[in-house]
Formats: C-alpha cells, structure tokens, sequence
C-alpha cells in the first residue's frame, strides 16, 4: 500500500483491485462490505452498527483496531461474520485510505480495469503454463522476492528474445 502513495507523488494515477484479506464464514460478510465512516473514525457493518477504534496494535503502531465484543454479542448474523467468541474486528493500516481511492477508481473506470487485466495479467498465466511457476519452494520474504524475480526475469529476457530476434538482442 505504500507503493500506492509513491504512485500518487509520481502524478501515476493507479487502478487496482482492492483484496479481501480478512475471512469470514459467509462471503458476504469479509471486510469489504464493511464501510469506514471517516468523519466519526468507526466502520458501520453490514447490520448498521458501528465498530468503534479499540486501540493501536503493539506490533504495529501502523494499524488501528476497531470493533466491540459488546456490539457483536447479540448481532442475529454473527456466525455468518466472525468465528472470534470476542466478535468481529477489523485492522485499519496506515495506508488504507489510499488503497480505498484506489478501489474507487476501480469501480469508476471497470472499462480501464478490464484493459489492464487483458495487458498484465496474461503475463502471469504465461509464467505458470509455459514455466511451470505455479508455487515457490522457498519460505521468507527476502526468499520469495528472489524466485519471484528471477523467474520474471526469465520471461522478461525470453519476450526480448522473441520481439527483438536472437541476434539483435545479443547485439544489445
């Protein structure tokens, strides 16, 4: 999410899918149907209460928590939000809000977002099919970025190969 705001510095306008990191029992229930009311700094569920901030996360000065055991207790969907005897909560990053423009950009131009996937994502089905990249054999960030990278780079080199002819590129 940080990438979001250096994009925004650049003048580069982004379109990206919003994920749904937060599971939930019933689809209809992730934290994506939760909404942010900025102004009052709670999320209102889907039900129409509202989730108040609980308090900054100890590991993570960066994200806030929101939620209440005592507004989840009697909620007649429950089970379909949260398995959490404590009820539902919600982690708020420090770049949230970037992320949520950027959704909304989505949502404002689906024509724009249909022609990026038809550009990008091919690239990644070309990796699994032709490559054979279809899960990493290695653990760790620093790791995984690696393998990430050099299988990218592989494709990278292999479509400069194939644009540009085996002479030309060795030329370059």
């Amino acid at each position: 999410m940080k990438n979001l705001i250096k994009l925004k510095k650049k003048g580069i306008v982004p379109v990206v899918a919003k994920p749904d990191r937060a599971w939930s029992p019933d689809p209809a229930y992730t934290s994506s149907s939760f909404i942010y009311d900025e102004q009052n700094d709670v999320y209102i569920c889907p039900q129409g209460k509202e989730l108040p901030r609980k308090k900054k996360r100890k590991d993570s000065k960066a994200e806030t928590e929101y939620g209440s055991k005592h507004i989840c207790a009697d909620c007649p969907v429950r089970d379909k939000c949260t398995t959490n005897k404590d009820g539902r909560y919600i982690r708020r990053g420090e770049f949230q809000a970037a992320a949520d423009r950027a959704f909304l950009r989505v949502w404002q131009n689906r024509s724009l977002y249909k022609k990026r996937k038809t550009l990008v994502e091919h690239i990644f089905g070309t990796v699994k099919a032709s490559f054979g990249f279809r899960y990493l054999s290695v653990r760790r960030t620093d790791m995984v970025k690696t393998d990430a990278c050099l299988v990218f780079l592989a494709y990278n080199l292999k479509r400069a190969i194939n644009v540009l002819g085996t002479r030309a590129f060795l030329e370059a």
